[in-house]
């Protein structure tokens, strides 16, 4: 990945603009041999004439345009220049108020963007398709720090200002350096832009997938296979969804599961009475917790989590750490029981058992198997978007919350035993240690387990695990 002549990067250019008032450059590095152009429009030069030209050759030849963010904003201010030098000379102003205006658009407001299927030019946005977007969107400086790059630079001066003659060049040298470490993130990354085009080959339609993120890929081809089988999903172009306008009812929806821990016991009463307006989901699980055996587990939107902090755990010839997953949980426990979103019929999990069934078909790493794993997780992850036709806040409650108490259940019976220590439980599993002597036990309570809910767990052995706390930990297999 870290060879840059590559064919693969053959007429694939990374790019990046810097707009002032007075002041629009645009540069490009071509991602095969490094090759740069840099185009000026100031009161020193004006390269518009060049830059015409020089995107007229990338429509001509189809190549692929490279950014971070270009779809929102790049790309907008390349197309405003084709369109405004089809018919003037473009100037730096120009540019500035088009940017302008994208930056103050409110959200929801699509007056200054560009539908794909209008792009001149194909545009791969390296932000979007690793879903990097959003209201805690990933900048590129903090990508910068990730990669270990050498240096992390910030604009040399104010957005908004005039920029100085004297300045201009500093101004270049930035952008370049913004344009190489794009092109460094993407050679690193570069599989997934592969995977999104190996699924327009092989799937094909209308639409292409190069700067979909996994979510949307996952959801959008269960979508077109329940589409298939006759499910209508929209209606005048509105999503047809299941909405619980006065609240769901908890109690209707949990399994029967018995505690010996008064705290677990105390969450599931606390769940029987209770009434969720969708809405307030998230607010709805604050400070839920219990404090099983010294492990305090907090119950959420998405998981049960809790974990030793500061810790570290090896294994000796006595003693083993095991993890306990759940073979791809939220999306097993739903076929096993048979749910699914009320608006979408049984039909949705016959759907969702293919796509699990199909996966295990195909080697890990494969682009299938990954478009199948996508297919599970990254519909779930949909039930609860407003704006989907899978949203469904009851069925994806009943997932979480009795996915999180039936692992609650495990934890608790692993506990049992006598020389096991549980170092972790987190959404889909838990981690132990115990004696080896006492394997044969937790294998049996993982058999029971196995057998009441109907779902499968996996197990891998760790010489060693040490965590600062559940979500920030390190583990190392025992092979």
């Amino acid at each position: 990945m870290e060879d840059t002549a590559s064919m693969k990067f053959m007429n694939i250019w990374c790019y990046d603009i810097e707009i002032y008032p007075n002041l629009f450059t645009v540069g490009f590095e071509n991602m095969d041999t490094g090759e740069r152009f840099i185009f000026e429009i100031t009161e020193r030069i004006d390269h518009g004439p060049y830059l015409w030209n020089f995107l007229q050759f990338l429509i001509r030849s189809r190549a692929k345009m490279v950014g971070y963010n270009n779809l929102r904003f790049d790309y907008v201010l390349i197309h405003e220049f084709l369109t405004i030098g089809a018919v003037r000379p473009v100037t730096a102003l120009d540019m500035y108020l088009k940017g302008q205006a994208i930056i103050d658009a409110k959200h929801g407001d699509w007056t200054h963007s560009v539908a794909e299927w209008h792009h001149l030019i194909q545009q791969v946005d390296m932000m979007v398709l690793n879903g990097f977007k959003g209201p805690r969107a990933t900048s590129l400086k903090k990508l910068e720090i990730a990669m270990r790059s050498t240096n992390v630079k910030d604009l040399p001066i104010k957005p908004g200002e005039h920029v100085p003659r004297d300045q201009i060049e500093g101004m270049i040298t930035y952008m370049c350096w913004d344009i190489s470490e794009t092109a460094k993130f993407a050679k690193k990354t570069w599989d997934n832009v592969e995977f999104r085009q190996s699924l327009d080959d092989k799937l094909g339609g209308r639409r292409s997938r190069i700067n979909w993120d996994d979510v949307r890929i996952g959801s959008e081809y269960l979508l077109d296979e329940l589409r298939a089988s006759g499910v209508r999903t929209h209606m005048n172009r509105k999503a047809i969804q299941t909405t619980w306008p006065d609240g769901i009812v908890l109690a209707d929806i949990l399994l029967p599961v018995e505690f010996d821990d008064p705290g677990l016991q105390g969450i599931y009463r606390f769940f029987q009475s209770a009434t969720v307006l969708p809405d307030k989901i998230k607010g709805f699980f604050a400070d839920l917790s219990a404090t099983v055996g010294g492990l305090k587990m907090d119950f959420g939107t998405g998981g049960l989590h809790g974990a030793i902090p500061h810790t570290t755990f090896r294994a000796t010839g006595d003693r083993i750490i095991q993890l306990r997953d759940v073979v791809s949980y939220y999306p097993r426990i739903a076929v096993a029981n048979g749910w699914y979103p009320t608006h979408l019929g049984p039909i949705f999990t016959e759907k969702y058992d293919d796509l699990f069934q199909q996966r295990k078909q195909h080697k890990k790493g494969t682009p299938e198997n990954l478009l199948f794993k996508l297919g599970l997780n990254g519909s779930f992850g949909k039930t609860g978007d407003k704006y989907s036709p899978l949203r469904d806040e009851s069925y994806m409650l009943k997932v979480t919350i009795n996915g999180q108490l039936l692992l609650a259940r495990l934890t608790e019976v692993l506990m049992r035993i006598a020389s096991l220590t549980v170092i972790q439980v987190n959404t889909d599993g838990v981690a132990y240690i115990c004696d080896k002597t006492d394997e044969p036990q937790a294998d049996a309570i993982c058999e029971w387990w196995e057998q009441i809910t109907g779902l499968s767990l996996g197990t891998e052995n760790y010489s060693l695990f040490a965590q600062r706390d559940v979500n920030n930990y390190f583990a190392i297999e025992v092979d």
